[in-house]
């Protein structure tokens, strides 16, 4: 309970709220303080007070007087906790934040901003899951909620489910939602699977009825588009417009990577560089990537070298000969961007192949061995690794449906570093291996706006992107010396030379005749929500672009052409050319 004010104060109080909510801040702040002046303990001004300062940029203060509303209250106020959250997330401390928002929805269930909240926190720490499940309860409990209902399309599509996304916004709009409130992020998600006349029709909509200057979120998806339909100057207009605006993080950084790729398509190679650079600064900074340890990955490479060595992997290989495992399966790797998305497109196309769209069962069976992994692999002869097995064939029929007689490819890069449990499991199994040149890999790694992992931090910065390909490709090199499946490689340089000849080698050795429909790849690929950067291009014409790019970039990639030139030299691109 509130304490009781004189019904003068009391009246002063409701007309400060109300100048507050009609941005009077500051004669409402004036009455806060009266009133806290005359009943200290008054939890209710001393909260709104918070909410005040922290609208006024004073959050150490703000959190400051919440927290003694907290006490004052007796903790019985939801809405108290929910201004904690807010406060803590605007002062960079979301795991905090986190815990607020979810006092706030035990004091009172009811509250839908309180998981509104927090599923905007999880979305900004790439959590899209439980955001989803937080905007649904907060859809549930406020089936008006636009933020809700935006957000909730946002994690949708954090998760690949452009067309789920694009469903939820389209049956928003045929149920009267403006098409000025969910149009942006409607042609976002359009964008994204690959529509692209769909989403300029949504951005032409939403341009005739959007004030001058143009709102910054519509300029980034029109530049985009723009982009990718060859109107660069128009698309770099654009995402200058934008970036001179007030923006927030995550379209200041989709903004600067737009931006990069525009200059890149127009051979300004130094600005584009310097573009992708202040994009990863930015991204390097926020919440969802300092989570991850970039150094820990380092870490796990060198572990698993000294643990799969030759003594290890040869024993592996002679008890592995009694296992009948593997014949219908591919472990599909490489560097990122060395053109495994491509490849995997063509390969998908094939009647007699699946793929697992990057959800690659062998990382989710390594995933739950946890910290017994790698000692674990030397007791999976008998039952424990015919359980496992199995969980790989339930992982990947969850990903493509049953199986049949068809070959699973198993297609994530950087399973390269799994390569040894693969073997433990699966003896009779094949590796495809994707090469690019090292320089290309390394620069387009740069150059990507990846989801942050422990792997993907690290292409944040151009020598750690170079050292992590020295790590990955060195212990490909590894398991190439020790391991005794049957390996192919071919080069991504050669499958946009020599679509045909490539692409049959690579069938041969999985084992499968050429079929026609691999000639249609791209129509397949058309109807496939693919969550990899590569979305933009294994849709579109094969183009040379691509080949020897870091030629135009030689200057910026200066520092790191030593660490990557024994591996130029070793996959035999010494002597490529522009």
């Amino acid at each position: 309970m509130l304490p009781v004010l004189p019904p003068a104060l009391d009246a002063a109080l409701q007309q400060a709220l109300a100048a507050h909510r009609a941005g009077q801040g500051e004669a409402a702040e004036a009455v806060y303080r009266q009133v806290l002046d005359a009943c200290p303990t008054h939890a209710e001004a001393r909260h709104l007070l918070a909410v005040r300062l922290l609208q006024s940029g004073h959050a150490a203060k703000a959190e400051q007087e919440v927290r003694r509303a907290i006490e004052d209250g007796k903790g019985a106020f939801a809405r108290h906790f929910n201004t904690l959250g807010n406060i803590l997330a605007a002062s960079g401390q979301p795991q905090k934040a986190l815990e607020a928002f979810g006092r706030a929805e035990k004091a009172d269930p009811k509250l839908a901003d309180a998981p509104f909240n927090r599923g905007t926190i999880l979305l900004g720490l790439d959590r899209p899951q439980e955001a989803m499940q937080a905007f649904q309860k907060t859809l549930a409990l406020a089936p008006g909620h636009l933020g809700a209902l935006n957000n909730l399309g946002g994690a949708l599509v954090k998760q690949g489910r452009m067309a789920d996304a694009i469903d939820l916004y389209q049956r928003a709009q045929t149920a009267g939602v403006p098409l000025a409130a969910i149009g942006p992020n409607l042609a976002n998600a359009l964008e994204l699977a690959n529509r692209l006349d769909e989403a300029h029709t949504i951005i032409d909509s939403l341009l005739a009825v959007s004030p001058a200057p143009l709102p910054a979120a519509l300029l980034v998806i029109r530049g985009r588009l723009r982009r990718r339909q060859g109107d660069l100057s128009g698309a770099l207009a654009d995402l200058d417009a934008a970036l001179s605006q007030s923006l927030g993080d995550p379209d200041r950084i989709e903004a600067l990577h737009n931006k990069g790729l525009t200059l890149d398509q127009q051979g300004e190679a130094r600005a584009a560089f310097a573009a992708f650079a202040a994009c990863n600064a930015l991204v390097a900074a926020q919440p969802a990537t300092l989570r991850h340890d970039g150094a820990a990955y380092f870490d796990s490479i060198e572990r698993t070298r000294q643990w799969f060595n030759a003594d290890r992997l040869g024993k592996m290989a002679r008890r592995a000969q009694t296992i009948e495992a593997g014949g219908n399966v591919v472990f599909f790797v490489g560097f990122p961007r060395s053109g495994t998305t491509l490849m995997e497109q063509i390969l998908e196309a094939h009647p007699r192949l699946v793929t697992t769209m990057e959800s690659s069962p062998l990382e989710s069976v390594r995933q739950n061995l946890g910290l017994s992994y790698p000692d674990v692999v030397e007791r999976l002869d008998g039952p424990a690794g015919h359980r496992l097995r199995q969980a790989f064939f339930a992982a990947a029929e969850a990903v493509t449906g049953p199986l049949d007689d068809r070959i699973v490819v198993d297609k994530l890069p950087l399973n390269i570093v799994n390569l040894g449990l693969a073997q433990a499991l699966f003896p009779q199994a094949k590796v495809l291996l994707a090469l690019r040149d090292p320089r290309d890999c390394v620069l387009s790694c740069f150059m990507q706006n990846f989801r942050p992992n422990p792997a993907m931090v690290n292409f944040l910065d151009l020598t750690q992107t170079a050292n992590t390909y020295q790590a990955v490709m060195g212990l490909w090199q590894h398991f190439q010396q020790h391991l005794v499946l049957p390996m192919h490689s071919y080069r991504y340089e050669d499958l946009i030379g020599d679509f045909n000849g490539t692409v049959r080698g690579v069938l041969d050795f999985i084992g499968v005749e050429w079929d026609d429909a691999i000639e249609k790849y791209r129509e397949k690929a058309g109807r496939r929500d693919i969550v990899t950067p590569s979305y933009r291009d294994v849709t579109a014409p094969l183009f040379t672009r691509a080949m020897a790019r870091w030629k135009q970039y030689e200057a910026d990639l200066a520092p790191v052409l030593p660490t990557l030139a024994p591996f130029v030299t070793a996959f035999g691109y010494q002597d490529a050319v522009e």
